[in-house]
């Protein structure tokens, strides 16, 4: 059932998009953009992480520049529990220098939550090194070299 409302309100939405486009063909491709962006927004912002991964997974395949798209689908996936898809973009928002230090964060964030702490640790530690005002990276940073040194012993 719940499927279902997922694909209708993307048809709905691709169905306004076409319209859109259809009536007004001067600047057809940065509105037809302009509006999944603002959809992709409003899902995000109201919790609606299923419809935003699909919603940011086209925009992504428009234009793969954007690090927010892969920010955005990336804590989507967080959300929903799919951490390697996390994970990639992530990596895909660093490597595009897009919140560096929050992207490090999340993937340290991610690692821990998977019980690998030497990963967290490195990614904690990159997170601060990006940004020093990071003190919740700090923390982590600190609080995982405590445990791993004495997991040493």
């Amino acid at each position: 059932m719940r499927k279902k409302g997922i694909y209708l309100g993307l048809l709905i939405i691709i169905l306004c998009a076409f319209l859109l486009l259809r009536n007004n063909k001067k600047n057809n491709i940065a509105d037809y953009n302009s509006f999944f962006e603002k959809k992709a927004n409003e899902f995000y912002d109201n919790e609606d992480y299923k419809n935003s991964v699909l919603v940011f997974s086209r925009l992504i395949q428009l234009d793969s520049t954007k690090g927010d798209f892969y920010y955005k689908r990336g804590g989507s996936y967080y959300v929903l529990y799919n951490y390697q898809n996390a994970i990639s973009d992530f990596n895909k928002c660093i490597n595009l220098n897009h919140k560096k230090s929050k992207s490090y964060y999340n993937i340290g964030f991610i690692y821990r939550k998977l019980n690998k702490d030497s990963l967290a640790y490195i990614n904690f530690t990159k997170a601060y090194e990006c940004d020093t005002l990071n003190i919740d990276a700090k923390a982590y940073k600190e609080f995982l070299e405590h445990i791993l040194k004495k997991n040493k012993l």
